[in-house]
């Protein structure tokens, strides 16, 4: 039912001109078959965190900074940038994230929540893995 789901909406995206989301379609696709046929899911980070880059560049062109999906996305970025070790770059991207969408949105917006979340979790991970040295 997921293949349908995204094969669908593979066609309709092409038809609309989409190709950001058809990538992420395809590669939704490529992980669904991977499971049904027991095999592992290479993760990659280095593609992880290329594939972020280019969906928070593309979102942000397309909707602006403010948006939901934007800031989602940015925190996605966030997420493969902070396992790429690059932790301060994903803290100051959090940083503004959180700061945008509290100033747009509120304090209690599900978007200033999860980007707050977000940017306490890094830190925190930075501070422990900091403490080790």
């Amino acid at each position: 039912e997921a293949l349908e789901y995204f094969g669908s909406a593979i066609y309709l995206l092409q038809m609309l001109g989409d190709e950001m989301n058809v990538l992420s379609a395809k590669k939704n696709i490529a992980k669904i078959e991977a499971k049904f046929n027991g095999d592992e899911i290479p993760h990659d980070e280095g593609n992880d965190l290329a594939f972020s880059q280019r969906q928070y560049k593309y979102w942000l062109g397309k909707l602006g900074e403010q948006h939901p999906i934007t800031i989602r996305r940015g925190e996605l970025l966030a997420h493969a940038l902070n396992c790429s070790n690059q932790g301060v770059a994903a803290e100051r991207l959090l940083t503004k994230l959180a700061a945008t969408s509290r100033q747009v949105h509120g304090p209690t917006h599900n978007c200033t929540l999860s980007a707050t979340s977000a940017l306490k979790d890094v830190k925190e991970r930075r501070g422990f893995i900091e403490s080790r040295k």
